[in-house]
């Protein structure tokens, strides 16, 4: 299937509704990246299918269809570095969802900050394959939490002004729904990484048949 640019720059706008209820405050795992032989076109059709499956995602109030943005990933970095030297040889898409993390259980200003609210927050997925090449294909997921929260000063129960707080992770649903993309083939899995990291590279690369 060939993506157009304007599905490729689409966002889905509408009210909110959610698909499912989520996990309690504090249920945070790490990332994975999954790596497997199955054409990076097929990966974003099978995830655009799927993303209702996300918990909490934010959808559609009258399709119930997830809110969603699809685009070509650009990776920046610095030029000569590694990160860029790598990401040079990938295609990225980058599809991004939305939800509001639960509400964080109260404490003290003073026990590390309080936050006063639940923020929307994004979901981002990158689907990436070698430069030129539509397979093998990475999936990494990446939940971010972000809060409306209070610092405070030093020894003290004396509020900072709010400002935006924010964490990232998965849910262990979420390293689920990544591993389902790859059912039935065989895959490889990297904890807490990166899709441009050195050892993603060299896997899709071992893949593809580049190198041994």
């Amino acid at each position: 299937m060939k993506i157009s640019s304007a599905l490729l720059c689409a966002t889905i706008i509408a009210n909110t509704a959610w698909a499912q209820k989520v996990e309690p405050y504090g249920e945070m795992h790490e990332t994975i990246v999954v790596v497997f032989r199955r054409d990076s076109r097929d990966v974003v059709r099978r995830a655009i299918a799927a993303s209702g499956q996300l918990q909490g995602v934010e959808v559609e109030a009258k399709s119930k269809q997830p809110k969603m943005k699809l685009e070509v990933r650009h990776l920046d970095f610095p030029k000569g570095s590694w990160m860029r030297q790598n990401a040079d040889q990938l295609d990225v898409k980058s599809l991004t969802l939305w939800w509001t993390p639960p509400k964080a259980p109260p404490q003290r200003i003073s026990e590390g900050g309080k936050y006063i609210r639940s923020l929307r927050s994004s979901i981002d997925i990158d689907i990436a394959s070698l430069r030129g090449k539509q397979s093998p294909t990475a999936v990494f997921l990446r939940r971010r939490w972000d809060y409306r929260g209070l610092g405070h000063i030093p020894y003290t129960e004396v509020p900072l002004p709010p400002l935006r707080t924010s964490d990232s992770g998965s849910y262990s649903s979420d390293k689920a729904w990544v591993r389902n993309l790859a059912l039935g083939v065989q895959k490889t899995e990297f904890k807490n990484t990166i899709i441009y990291s050195p050892e993603v590279l060299s896997s899709l690369k071992k893949q593809s048949g580049l190198t041994r």
